[in-house]
């Protein structure tokens, strides 16, 4: 058993700033780890969790929720946008065997003109594919960005909030490929932002930090119920990605490029007024508690 700075005795199995500097800085060097061929995917996996731990940890340590939350939701969106790029990919694939346009379908006519619908209806896929793949890898970089400005915020170590700020910046970019080198960047320095932990600071306390006596309370939160509204924005926001690329690979065909325009509004119409509903109430009752602050 070990004393904190009040005198009270805590437990030697509390989670400690060294384990999560370490394994928060050998995840975020595998993570960096992810250009490497052939085995970079599965460094980056493995980086990932090891992350993903050392910010549980943190989360519990400090009765902080918002540290671990917020990087899970920026995970779930990554693997979202993963998961919708492999349903574009899949349709346009479907499409162009039903259409006859790909060697070993059954009705493979390689010599003939693609009907311009045809034409129209895959590129406004791959289109549709991509912006909703980097919208949902930015939606996620703003999720990872809080979770990591929180751990900094609480920790006293900037550099994390620097970090998520140049993240965010290169996930914006990857729309015209620059953000990818800008990414590689931030990797470094979370990497360095967990390496920059002080590790004399033994134990980690709701109330206090180590031998320090850092205050660490937890104020309210502006995130107070949001817990169902995120997961039903992310399933109705993919949920219309989804039935857009549906729509422009398997019906699209058969209307004029102004219906097939007026049936995607009216699908994004819905999740508007979807989102509106789901969130006009928080909103009200956020705005209500900041006035009266």
């Amino acid at each position: 058993m070990m004393n904190n700075a009040n005198g009270n005795p805590q437990s030697n199995t509390a989670p400690t700033l060294g384990t999560v500097k370490t394994l928060g800085g050998i995840g975020s060097l595998l993570t960096i780890l992810a250009v490497v061929p052939m085995v970079g995917v599965v460094l980056a996996i493995i980086g990932l969790i090891l992350v993903l731990v050392a910010l549980k940890y943190a989360s519990d340590a400090l009765n902080d929720s918002k540290i671990f939350n917020n990087m899970l939701y920026a995970v779930i969106l990554g693997i979202v946008g993963i998961a919708v790029g492999f349903v574009a990919v899949a349709a346009i694939v479907f499409k162009s065997i039903g259409l006859g346009y790909l060697p070993g379908s059954f009705a493979y006519i390689g010599t003939s003109a693609p009907a311009v619908g045809d034409v129209a209806s895959i590129i406004g896929t791959v289109l549709l594919g991509l912006a909703a793949i980097w919208a949902c890898f930015l939606a996620s970089s703003i999720f990872l960005r809080r979770s990591y400005g929180e751990l900094g915020r609480r920790l006293n170590v900037s550099l994390f909030g620097t970090a998520g700020l140049i993240y965010l910046i290169g996930s914006a970019l990857t729309i015209v490929l620059v953000g990818f080198p800008i990414i590689f960047v931030a990797g470094i320095l979370f990497m360095a932002a967990f390496f920059e932990i002080n590790p004399r600071v033994t134990t980690i306390d709701s109330g206090l930090v180590g031998s320090g006596s850092i205050s660490m309370s937890v104020g309210p939160t502006e995130y107070e119920g949001m817990g169902w509204r995120v997961p039903v924005s992310v399933v109705a926001a993919f949920g219309s990605l989804i039935t857009a690329i549906l729509w422009l690979v398997f019906f699209a065909s058969g209307f004029s490029i102004y219906q097939n325009i007026a049936a995607v509004a009216v699908i994004f119409l819905v999740f508007i007024g979807v989102m509106g509903a789901t969130w006009a109430s928080w909103g009200m009752r956020y705005s209500e508690r900041t006035h009266q602050k």
